[in-house]
């Protein structure tokens, strides 16, 4: 890990986050996703961004389950204009239950161009490889609580060079799942996100809702 300690500027921020996730079932196996997602920022004031995601997923079996998902992001300049970002990525997760814990493994490979149309620079694309543990625990349903980390690991980028071929990011949350019924499910959740490996480093304290609606 790169020591930047002497010339560090540490930002720190609260953070909310909204979603809103559609799943249709195609078969057994297969499934359609869509999820809408608000971000607020600068202490809940402000709009971050919005994105909407376009997915696929297949069970492979029980344990296995890969994905494809397009991922449409509006995000604010805070100059009065919007960055309008496509990212696409694919998603491998495997999952087990040991009595009443399930433990999930999500590695996920991502790509993102910004301002395609009005940015050579954008063009370019931004790389990384996120990885997911999950720990849920099924003790009082319809409640499920969990608790989780992630960490982000950057290919080569030219925004941000000090961070190329190295992890630059965690987070660590815990939440809970709420099931309303067969369709319908909300849920809620604290997530702390520390930046590293570069120069001035966010630290985000995220509170976040869900609501889920399976058609």
């Amino acid at each position: 890990m790169k020591d930047f300690a002497s010339a560090q500027i540490v930002n720190r921020d609260a953070m909310f986050w909204s979603t809103i996730s559609l799943e249709k079932k195609i078969t057994q196996r297969l499934s359609i996703n869509i999820d809408e997602e608000l971000r607020l920022l600068n202490n809940i004031s402000q709009v971050n961004l919005n994105y909407m995601n376009f997915g696929s997923y297949f069970a492979i079996d029980k344990h296995f389950k890969v994905g494809v998902v397009y991922r449409w992001i509006e995000k604010n300049n805070m100059d009065g204009s919007y960055s309008h970002r496509h990212r696409f990525y694919v998603d491998a997760s495997y999952k087990t239950k040991i009595k009443f814990v399930t433990f999930a493994y999500r590695a996920r490979l991502q790509t993102q161009v910004r301002d395609y149309y009005s940015s050579i620079d954008g063009r370019i694309p931004e790389s990384y490889w996120r990885n997911k543990f999950d720990f849920k625990f099924d003790i009082n349903k319809p409640i499920t609580p969990y608790i989780g980390a992630e960490f982000r690991y950057q290919f080569p980028n030219m925004r941000l060079k000090e961070a190329n071929n190295e992890f630059n990011r965690g987070r660590y949350y815990a939440g809970f799942n709420y099931k309303i019924s067969d369709r319908y499910s909300c849920g809620a959740y604290y997530l702390y996100q520390r930046e590293f490996n570069i120069n001035n480093p966010e630290r985000d304290h995220v509170y976040g809702i869900e609501f889920g609606i399976t058609l």
